[in-house]
């Protein structure tokens, strides 16, 4: 997997995300830093989980959802570690691009996306990246390195390979409000049209990855529903994230 990490400390990372109330960029710079060890790597996330705090007071929580945050904080405090935990880094974005030896592509693909904002993070997105790698790289963990660009979730073997025309039919029924519950939707012709426009743009040697399967779907997201689309090229990988909330 990215960064050759173990599944189980790819799981860990997830957990964090339930632990501290980090984003994934965070999570994984918290890791890296702290050699992969979750204990250590709470204690590093503590500002991420205090600023948790500080938006769950202002845009008005519950008492039980404040209350658990501060749960989380006294826990830390009831176990303090022996050195000081490691700063994390001003611009988390640019981190990750030197951690997964990426550059963003500035022309970005032609594939528009309504992008409404729960707690001020999109639900709707669309990125791609090259590598800066000369080596050839796994085509998951190409699409996991720009997952985390984008503050996402890596999946690793969660990602299912589907063939062109199978994503292309994904791909039209998430923009139109299918597969994921309470995201942007738009009308059923712009997003057939607009996915069968963004498939048709990629090389004819492109492979293409999912988190839907047959009957679940791989967390990608930091909401409830989400759906992902991936489609590594020789020069390139792009990311499509779609997340939604009951």
């Amino acid at each position: 997997m990215l960064f050759g990490w173990s599944v189980e400390t790819w799981r860990q990372h997830y957990q964090l995300f339930w632990d501290t109330g980090a984003l994934p960029q965070a999570i994984a710079w918290a890791l890296d830093a702290c050699e992969q060890d979750p204990d250590r790597a709470r204690h590093a996330l503590r500002p991420f989980t205090e600023a948790c705090l500080r938006r769950a007071v202002s845009q008005g929580y519950p008492p039980s959802g404040q209350a658990q945050i501060r749960d989380k904080l006294l826990a830390l405090n009831r176990t303090p570690l022996a050195a000081l935990s490691p700063s994390p880094p001003r611009d988390l974005r640019r981190w990750a691009l030197a951690r997964t030896q990426l550059a963003t592509i500035k022309t970005r693909p032609r594939l528009y996306l309504p992008a409404p904002r729960w707690n001020g993070i999109p639900m709707g997105l669309v990125r791609s990246c090259r590598s800066l790698t000369a080596a050839p790289r796994a085509p998951r963990d190409f699409a996991d390195a720009v997952a985390l660009v984008c503050d996402l979730f890596p999946l690793g073997d969660g990602w299912r390979e589907l063939p062109r025309e199978e994503a292309r039919e994904l791909l039209a029924r998430a923009l139109a409000g299918e597969l994921v519950y309470g995201g942007p939707r738009m009308p059923e012709d712009h997003a057939r049209s607009r996915s069968k426009n963004f498939i048709a743009q990629r090389t004819a040697g492109a492979r293409f990855f999912t988190n839907h399967g047959p009957s679940s779907f791989g967390v990608l997201t930091v909401f409830t529903f989400s759906f992902g689309l991936a489609v590594v090229e020789p020069e390139r990988a792009t990311v499509v994230a779609i997340g939604g909330e009951d």
